[in-house]
């Protein structure tokens, strides 16, 4: 009712008949059914298609708008993505209580990845759809002849149902479940099935050997989530066919002819895409005719195959034929290469790459991205000026004088280093936007420099993990840090005592301590913390010689804790 501002409106909903339905005859709350007959008619149709999910059901926030996208519910409003538009739905039926959020690391709608439906609510969904959307349990065989959305929850035994459904020309979306994930076979999906009028198919995590009903009979399907596959060999033949196809999880590379990456090429795909087994493309050319580059609405894109020293020669040819045009409009109106909606890239385990392009002053992302490298020794990165988060594992002092210089960054987390016993100057003060920073096994560590955190004004969390030669915070290494909200310190065993300057810590609000055995009580100024909301402190655990855990062992050197608490 909070946006509902003129008496007539109020007095509508007072004077209601709805009010007066008898709950014998109703399970679904009168307060709810009005709830739902005051939403737009957008926001009507998208709610009620949630009745497809089973209770309690965790659902992603991006599945959901793409498979909205794929049955019309939602479509472009003025200069707003589709994918915009969705979020603006999810976020008003967020508002007005239909979804509880699923909460990322941090609160507000924007780090919500998914939702839940209260039973009362999902049971509202469910009276409006009626027969329309039905989740098929194990051993609960329903009538599907009026189905338009269904998820089957099958077993090994119930799998053979699906044979059952023959012909559901109505159906648009088809969602498959596993009721005991991990005593499932792997199972051919029936050929002869005719969907014409299937819109979406997700049968993620499914172990389905073939998917060729797809090509032959749902020639409409614009939604197909394929992913954690492990038995699917290869895509169906000539799947380029399936024009209407905009959401892609997947996409398998095979030998037969029909298979290769080339069927991309018709394509118009938006949000993530995974391409496997590159190693099996016939030519470069193939991988040029995936036309990548023209694909404009994908946000990020992962490719992988299997390394042999076969496939080496190809694999870098495969991979340069994928590269975008070396002119495009990208970035701050500059003419550079580039994925331009790219957001993501995640690099791990080229010991001898070197740089991310031949041409590094190219390789610009077109929005705020995010990096992540793992095991790549001998790389440097340069022009990654609009770069936000980026997380290294293996991280070398020449690599960490680059990253002194990359002043966008809000987010950074190091790991693994045996050789660097301090940072380089610059190191971070330099980062002035540096919201996250978190710092991992760096063995040579003892402490941390005095002025390390000077100039990072706007940093909110900080992370120390597994140094085990740090003993202590130096005096004013919390000087001026008016803005860190909290501080995660696990695994380092000679850690003894917190700063003093820890009083300077105004704003902090979480503190949690995990396996520092020789700790000792802690400094007075831990009484000024005025903003302290959370305080955990844990042991840590020792290891018997077969590797098993025994219990947690606490600190056994802190005897006081603060006066304040």
């Amino acid at each position: 009712m909070r946006f509902k501002s003129e008496e007539n409106e109020w007095l509508f909903v007072m004077e209601s008949e709805l009010w007066n339905l008898p709950q014998e005859e109703t399970s679904i709350l009168p307060a709810l059914r009005l709830s739902y007959c005051h939403l737009p008619t957008e926001l009507r149709s998208c709610f009620a298609y949630c009745a497809i999910f089973p209770k309690d059901f965790e659902i992603e926030k991006e599945k959901l708008i793409h498979l909205w996208m794929a049955n019309d519910l939602i479509a472009v409003k003025g200069n707003m993505e589709v994918e915009e538009v969705g979020n603006e739905i999810c976020k008003e039926l967020y508002w007005r209580s239909f979804f509880e959020g699923v909460q990322s690391k941090n609160d507000g709608f924007d780090n919500i990845y998914g939702f839940k439906m209260h039973d009362l609510v999902h049971d509202l969904a469910q009276c409006i759809m009626e027969d329309e959307a039905r989740v098929v349990e194990i051993d609960c065989p329903v009538n599907l002849s009026r189905a338009r959305h269904v998820t089957f929850n099958y077993s090994n035994q119930s799998f053979d149902m699906l044979f059952a459904f023959q012909k559901i020309e109505t159906l648009r979306t088809l969602m498959l479940t596993r009721h005991c994930p991990f005593s499932i076979e792997a199972r051919k999906f029936p050929s002869h099935l005719y969907f014409p009028s299937l819109r979406a198919f997700d049968a993620k995590d499914s172990l389905l050997t073939s998917i060729s009903f797809l090509t032959n009979t749902s020639k409409h399907i614009r939604y197909l989530n394929l992913s954690g596959f492990s038995s699917l060999r290869h895509m169906p033949p000539n799947f380029g066919k399936l024009t209407c196809l905009r959401t892609l999880s997947i996409f398998i590379v095979g030998r037969r002819r029909g298979c290769d990456v080339d069927e991309l090429g018709s394509l118009n795909l938006h949000g993530d895409l995974r391409i496997k087994n590159l190693e099996e493309v016939k030519s470069p050319m193939e991988a040029k005719k995936a036309n990548l580059a023209g694909k404009m609405n994908l946000k990020r894109s992962e490719l992988s195959w299997d390394r042999n020293e076969k496939s080496q020669v190809i694999i870098k040819q495969v991979l340069e034929s994928l590269e975008p045009p070396p002119k495009n409009e990208s970035y701050g109106g500059e003419l550079e290469g580039g994925f331009l909606q790219l957001q993501s890239l995640l690099i791990t385990d080229l010991p001898n790459l070197e740089m991310l392009s031949k041409e590094e002053r190219r390789m610009a992302f077109a929005r705020p991205s995010s990096l992540h490298i793992e095991k790549c020794s001998k790389l440097t990165l340069h022009c990654l000026r609009p770069i936000k988060e980026l997380i290294i594992w293996g991280c070398s002092e020449a690599l960490l004088r680059i990253v002194s210089n990359l002043h966008t960054l809000t987010s950074l987390e190091i790991c693994d280093n045996d050789d660097v016993a301090s940072f380089p100057d610059g190191f971070p003060q330099k980062l002035t936007t540096l919201q996250s920073l978190t710092i991992k096994r760096f063995s040579k560590f003892q402490d941390l420099q005095s002025n390390m955190l000077i100039g990072l004004s706007s940093l909110e969390s900080l992370t120390i993990t597994f140094y085990h030669m740090l003993e202590c915070f130096l005096v004013e290494i919390f000087r001026g840090s008016y803005s860190l909200k909290s501080i995660y310190i696990e695994d380092c065993i000679k850690f003894k005592s917190l700063s003093t300057s820890f009083g300077d810590l105004t704003a902090l609000e979480f503190l949690e301590l995990r396996g520092c055995p020789e700790l000792e009580p802690f400094p007075n100024g831990l009484n000024n913390l005025s903003c302290l909301k959370s305080m955990m402190l844990l042991g840590y655990s020792t290891y018997r010689d077969d590797g098993s855990q025994n219990l947690s062992v606490p600190h056994p050197k802190l005897t006081t804790l603060p006066k304040a608490l």
